[in-house]
């Protein structure tokens, strides 16, 4: 099976050095989904400014060093899909 690797950023940044084995990318994007969930509905979950418009992403690569060590290897890892978040909330009045 494969395996992918989920790193996020914005407020407190996390590189997924350990990947989680799924059976494909259906299960990859479900996975992805259930994190982003959590980063939503996690009181502040790190991630100070999302409420106020300030972006996270995820993204799901095929080895442990994420996006910008992607591009640094000169593409020796492959960035397979990406969520990007940002949410804004008015006051209760």
């Amino acid at each position: 099976m494969p395996v992918y690797f989920f790193h996020v950023t914005g407020g407190r940044p996390f590189q997924d050095l350990t990947g989680t084995e799924l059976i494909d990318l259906n299960a990859a994007r479900r996975e992805a989904i259930m994190i982003t969930r959590e980063i939503i509905l996690t009181p502040d979950g790190g991630f100070s400014g999302l409420w106020d418009g300030a972006p996270a992403k995820l993204w799901v690569t095929d080895g442990p060093h994420g996006p910008v060590a992607s591009i640094e290897r000169q593409g020796a890892e492959k960035t397979i899909l990406t969520l990007e978040i940002s949410a804004t909330s008015a006051e209760a009045a």
